[in-house]
Protein backbone atom coordinates (compact mmCIF):
# COMPACT_ATOMS: atom_id res chain seq x y z
CA UNK A 1 0.00 0.00 0.00
CA UNK A 2 2.98 2.06 0.79
CA UNK A 3 4.35 1.56 -2.57
CA UNK A 4 1.00 2.12 -4.47
CA UNK A 5 0.24 5.35 -2.28
CA UNK A 6 3.45 7.61 -3.77
CA UNK A 7 2.24 6.67 -7.36
CA UNK A 8 0.52 9.13 -9.61
CA UNK A 9 -3.06 8.27 -9.61
CA UNK A 10 -3.41 9.69 -13.10
CA UNK A 11 -0.26 7.85 -14.95
CA UNK A 12 -1.03 4.91 -12.64
CA UNK A 13 -5.03 4.42 -12.16
CA UNK A 14 -5.46 0.61 -13.24
CA UNK A 15 -2.61 -0.32 -11.72
CA UNK A 16 -3.64 1.05 -8.16
CA UNK A 17 -7.39 0.10 -8.91
CA UNK A 18 -6.06 -3.22 -8.76
CA UNK A 19 -3.64 -2.63 -5.74
CA UNK A 20 -6.71 -1.34 -3.77
CA UNK A 21 -9.10 -3.99 -4.98
CA UNK A 22 -6.78 -6.63 -3.74
CA UNK A 23 -6.20 -5.29 -0.25
CA UNK A 24 -10.02 -4.38 0.50
CA UNK A 25 -10.79 -8.44 -0.50
CA UNK A 26 -7.43 -9.65 1.73
CA UNK A 27 -8.53 -7.35 4.52
CA UNK A 28 -12.53 -8.98 4.43
CA UNK A 29 -10.37 -12.36 3.89
CA UNK A 30 -8.85 -11.29 7.27
CA UNK A 31 -11.34 -10.01 9.25
CA UNK A 32 -12.37 -13.16 10.99
CA UNK A 33 -8.94 -13.08 12.72
CA UNK A 34 -8.79 -9.24 13.90
CA UNK A 35 -10.58 -8.26 16.80
CA UNK A 36 -13.22 -6.67 16.89
CA UNK A 37 -12.34 -4.21 19.91
CA UNK A 38 -9.50 -2.61 18.64
CA UNK A 39 -10.52 0.86 16.90
CA UNK A 40 -7.47 0.50 14.60
CA UNK A 41 -9.45 -2.62 12.79
CA UNK A 42 -12.17 -0.27 11.51
CA UNK A 43 -9.87 2.15 11.00
CA UNK A 44 -8.18 0.85 8.59
CA UNK A 45 -10.99 -0.37 6.33
CA UNK A 46 -11.96 2.84 6.26
CA UNK A 47 -9.09 4.45 5.17
CA UNK A 48 -8.74 1.71 1.87
CA UNK A 49 -12.57 3.01 1.29
CA UNK A 50 -11.50 6.56 1.13
CA UNK A 51 -8.23 6.45 -0.40
CA UNK A 52 -10.27 4.31 -3.02
CA UNK A 53 -12.94 7.09 -3.61
CA UNK A 54 -10.13 8.84 -3.94
CA UNK A 55 -8.48 7.30 -6.62
CA UNK A 56 -11.59 7.25 -8.30
CA UNK A 57 -12.28 10.79 -8.41
CA UNK A 58 -8.81 11.39 -9.76
CA UNK A 59 -8.77 8.95 -12.79
CA UNK A 60 -10.76 9.91 -15.82
CA UNK A 61 -13.34 7.32 -15.86
CA UNK A 62 -12.50 6.35 -19.63
CA UNK A 63 -9.08 5.38 -17.73
CA UNK A 64 -10.79 2.31 -16.38
CA UNK A 65 -11.61 -0.74 -18.91
CA UNK A 66 -14.84 -1.54 -18.71
CA UNK A 67 -13.69 -5.88 -17.79
CA UNK A 68 -11.64 -4.34 -14.91
CA UNK A 69 -14.58 -1.82 -14.16
CA UNK A 70 -16.74 -4.73 -13.58
CA UNK A 71 -13.98 -7.22 -12.07
CA UNK A 72 -13.61 -4.24 -9.08
CA UNK A 73 -17.11 -3.26 -8.56
CA UNK A 74 -17.52 -7.54 -8.01
CA UNK A 75 -14.99 -7.61 -5.58
CA UNK A 76 -16.25 -4.60 -3.44
CA UNK A 77 -19.59 -5.99 -3.54
CA UNK A 78 -17.99 -9.58 -2.10
CA UNK A 79 -16.32 -7.57 0.12
CA UNK A 80 -18.52 -5.65 1.19
CA UNK A 81 -21.08 -8.65 2.01
CA UNK A 82 -18.56 -10.15 3.89
CA UNK A 83 -17.88 -7.09 6.18
CA UNK A 84 -21.51 -6.70 7.10
CA UNK A 85 -21.59 -10.03 9.07
CA UNK A 86 -19.26 -7.91 11.37
CA UNK A 87 -21.21 -4.92 11.50
CA UNK A 88 -19.45 -2.96 9.19
CA UNK A 89 -20.64 -0.53 6.52
CA UNK A 90 -17.29 0.93 5.63
CA UNK A 91 -17.56 -0.54 1.74
CA UNK A 92 -21.30 0.88 1.07
CA UNK A 93 -20.66 4.25 -0.44
CA UNK A 94 -18.05 2.58 -2.46
CA UNK A 95 -20.08 -0.07 -3.62
CA UNK A 96 -23.27 2.33 -4.96
CA UNK A 97 -20.11 4.26 -6.66
CA UNK A 98 -18.80 1.59 -8.72
CA UNK A 99 -22.66 0.31 -8.84
CA UNK A 100 -22.93 3.14 -10.54
CA UNK A 101 -19.83 3.03 -13.12
CA UNK A 102 -17.99 5.66 -10.99
CA UNK A 103 -17.69 8.80 -9.04
CA UNK A 104 -18.45 11.12 -12.05
CA UNK A 105 -22.08 9.15 -12.75
CA UNK A 106 -23.41 9.83 -8.87
CA UNK A 107 -25.47 12.69 -9.48
CA UNK A 108 -25.24 13.54 -5.70
CA UNK A 109 -21.23 13.39 -5.24
CA UNK A 110 -20.82 15.46 -8.64
CA UNK A 111 -23.52 18.04 -7.30
CA UNK A 112 -21.49 18.32 -3.92
CA UNK A 113 -18.02 18.28 -5.90
CA UNK A 114 -19.10 21.16 -7.99
CA UNK A 115 -20.64 23.36 -5.72
CA UNK A 116 -24.70 22.75 -6.89
CA UNK A 117 -27.62 22.44 -4.86
CA UNK A 118 -28.41 19.29 -4.45
CA UNK A 119 -32.07 17.35 -3.55
CA UNK A 120 -31.87 16.08 0.13
CA UNK A 121 -33.84 12.55 -1.34
CA UNK A 122 -31.63 12.63 -3.99
CA UNK A 123 -29.06 11.01 -1.42
CA UNK A 124 -31.00 7.95 -0.06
Amino acid sequence: MHYAGSRNSVEHGLPLLEVYCLSINCFAAARPHLTGDSPNVALVLKRLALSCLELLLSVPQNEIPLEAWLQFHGSVQAAHEAMLQYGSTDLHALLNITGEGGAWNNPVLVALLTGQSTDPDEGE
